[in-house]
């Protein structure tokens, strides 16, 4: 693990009164792609995968580098933080996990088994278990305290492109190049939603649970009923992939970042666009809010991550 010195922050703050989403800050230091961003619980750090196989903690506040922390022999393609924010995990296109201690940026474990690139890991709600998405076309549960292996899905016959937990903690998507979701239930058993023309690559839950989006290289997000699994809302615009789909902490907004550049915002309940997001010079790959609904961030093919101010209820 290597620290190193704060990379230049630019802070560019639009002044058109009529813009509700402002950019806050530009993190620059990766010497690659980004692939993935995460909060922290607190909303005071951000952790950032990229291609230089590094991952980058981040003052949410100062936009200043934290740490680095190094390892991975290949990309960095997925990163999350536990909820209990005491562990940070890394999924790399070196077909492994790693666990980091988020207190110190040491490295806990190193979670083997998959045979193909890790795409996408979640923490469940209760911190205990991590579900890792494969290009091997599998789902694998992991226990977090021990690092075994408690469950390996299968079923999709593609690469599973994106993982994630309902906050309620009773159900797991996975989406995949397949062009489907799955939805993952202990007690009822396996739901496929099927809808999308082209691959699944980003799913993600509101916050009340009721609600799934995906994004896909259709260039389309869905959202569907979580209780029902009937298709709410098809929500077309992007112009290129939908690489990712994030739901503000109120259950009320859709982040969905695209290989078009941009990042749109939605309006769950109408399925409208509130705004689009320029700036990026390339591929949107990573959209995540804080949990404190202040700060949008967008990490890109361009290497940079973007820090948006967020003005819900049209405030600047």
């Amino acid at each position: 693990m290597a620290e190193l010195e704060g990379p230049k922050a630019i802070v560019q703050l639009l002044h058109d009164a009529t813009t509700k989403w402002q950019l806050r800050q530009t993190l620059e230091g990766h010497s690659h792609y980004v692939w993935s961003v995460a909060f922290s619980p607190d909303s005071t750090v951000l952790a950032s995968g990229s291609s230089d196989k590094t991952v980058r903690l981040w003052d949410v506040a100062t936009g200043q580098l934290r740490q680095t922390l190094e390892g991975h022999s290949h990309y960095v393609l997925s990163v999350a933080f536990s909820p209990d924010s005491t562990v940070l995990a890394s999924g790399s296109a070196n077909k492994t996990v790693r666990l980091w201690d988020v207190a110190t940026g040491q490295l806990r474990q190193t979670l083997e088994g998959h045979s193909h690139y890790v795409l996408s890991v979640a923490f469940s709600p209760d911190s205990t278990v991590l579900a890792s998405g494969s290009a091997d076309e599998t789902v694998r549960l992991w226990d977090v305290a021990t690092g075994q292996l408690r469950q390996t899905l299968e079923g999709h016959s593609d690469y599973v492109r994106s993982v994630a937990f309902s906050p309620d903690s009773t159900v797991l998507a996975s989406g995949s190049a397949d062009k489907t979701v799955r939805l993952w239930d202990v007690a009822t058993g396996r739901q496929t939603l099927e809808g999308h023309s082209h691959y699944v690559l980003s799913v993600a839950f509101s916050p009340d649970s009721t609600v799934l989006a995906s994004g896909s290289s259709d260039k389309t997000v869905r959202l569907w009923d979580v209780a029902t699994g009937q298709l709410r809302q098809t929500l077309e615009g992007h112009s290129d992939n939908v690489r990712s789909v994030a739901f503000s902490p109120d259950s009320t907004v859709l982040a969905s970042g695209s290989a078009d550049k941009t990042v749109r915002l939605w309006d769950v309940a109408t399925g409208q666009l509130r705004q689009t997001l320029e700036g990026h010079s390339d591929n949107v790959r990573s959209v995540a809010f804080s949990p404190d609904s202040t700060v949008l961030a967008s990490g890109s093919y361009d290497k940079t991550v973007r820090l948006w101010n967020v003005a819900m209820d049209g405030e600047v």
